[in-house]
C-alpha cells in the first residue's frame, strides 16, 4: 500500500451521503487530539486556482479499517499537492437500525483542481460502489464505505445533489474530531467557528477511540486512552 501522508505524522498507518446515515482556534487543540500546530491547515498558495475539499468516510461493514485505508489511497490521487488524512477512529453508530456495528471513520483533505462539487461527487460515489456499496435495504443499514463530501472551499449551495457543507456534519463528533487533525483552523461556513472549535464544542453520547497502528485498540496519548478523553 502505498504511504499516505497521515496527520499524524506516521507513514503507511494511520497514527456518507452517510455521516452514520445511508441517505444519499484558538488555540486548535482537540481533546484527545495532538495540538493542531504539528497537523496544519494546509492552505493551497496564494494566486492558486486549486479548491480545499474535505471528505469524510466510514465504514461499518466487512475489513472496515482496510476498507478505509485502500479509499483514502484512491483519495489521495485524486488531490494535488497538499492531501491530509486523520487518524482512523472506530466511533458508535448513529441513526443507525439496532445491531449495528460500530463504524471505523476518518475525513481527508484534499486540494483539487476543479470549481465543480457535483462532478467530485459523482468520483465519490463511483468510488462506493467500487468498494461494494448498493442499495441499503434498510434506512441507515451497514455497509461497505460512506464518503461524504463535507466542505468544498467555502462553499454554500443547496441542490438536487447535494448541500455544502454537508447538513449533518457539524453536529457529528465521528465526523469534526478526525477534521479537526487535518484542517483545525478552516472557518465552517455559516458558522464563523473553527473546525477545531466545534469539536471541542460538541457534547453527544457518541463513543471515539482512535485506532492504534498494530491491533485496532485505542491508541494512548499522554498516558490515557483516547476513549476516556473523547466520551
Amino acid at each position: 500500500m502505498p504511504a499516505l501522508r497521515y496527520a499524524l505524522g506516521v507513514e503507511g498507518n494511520p497514527p456518507a451521503e452517510g455521516l452514520h446515515e445511508s441517505t444519499s482556534p484558538a488555540t486548535g487543540e482537540v481533546p484527545g487530539l495532538p495540538h493542531a500546530a504539528a497537523v496544519g491547515d494546509a492552505s493551497p498558495a496564494e494566486g492558486s486556482l486549486t479548491t480545499r475539499v474535505l471528505v469524510g468516510l466510514g465504514s461499518n461493514m466487512g475489513a472496515s479499517a482496510d476498507v478505509v485505508e485502500r479509499a483514502l489511497v484512491e483519495l489521495e490521487a485524486l488531490s494535488g499537492p497538499g492531501f491530509r488524512a486523520s487518524s482512523l477512529w472506530r466511533t458508535s453508530p448513529v441513526d443507525c437500525p439496532p445491531g449495528s456495528g460500530d463504524f471505523v471513520n476518518a475525513v481527508a483533505l484534499l486540494v483539487v483542481d476543479s470549481t465543480d462539487p457535483e462532478a467530485l461527487l459523482k468520483d465519490l460515489k463511483a468510488m462506493e460502489r467500487r468498494h461494494g456499496r448498493g442499495a441499503a435495504p434498510i434506512r441507515n443499514a451497514p455497509r461497505e464505505l460512506d464518503l461524504d463530501l463535507l466542505l468544498f472551499g467555502d462553499e454554500e449551495r443547496r441542490s438536487e445533489l447535494l448541500t455544502l457543507p454537508h447538513p449533518r456534519a457539524e453536529g457529528r463528533r465521528f465526523v469534526m474530531v478526525p477534521a479537526a487533525e487535518v484542517a483545525p483552523d478552516w472557518v465552517w461556513p455559516g458558522t464563523g467557528r473553527s473546525i477545531s472549535e466545534i469539536a471541542k464544542s460538541l457534547e453527544t453520547g457518541e463513543r471515539l477511540a482512535r485506532m492504534s497502528t498494530e491491533d485496532g485498540s485505542a491508541a494512548r496519548v499522554g498516558g490515557r486512552e483516547d476513549e476516556d478523553l473523547t466520551t
